[in-house]
């Protein structure tokens, strides 16, 4: 990856549009942990973290150059 040649602004763009959305979950989570703690509260956890992975992942090969 070359962060020098990388867009940095659409990179920044692009992850502050599709991480915005998982604020939402996160805070909904937390709300659900402060009364009890479901049996699915992991697998949330796990797939919001897979989620910000994936948009990470995405944006960089979207804009950064690879070699």
């Amino acid at each position: 990856m070359r962060w020098d040649k990388a867009d940095k602004t659409g990179y920044y763009y692009y992850i502050g549009n599709h991480l915005t959305p998982l604020v939402d979950v996160v805070s909904n989570i937390l709300q659900t942990c402060a009364v009890s703690v479901p049996p699915d509260v992991v697998d949330c956890i796990e797939h919001t973290y897979d989620t910000v992975v994936s948009i990470l992942k995405t944006a960089s090969s979207i804009f950064c150059a690879q070699s």
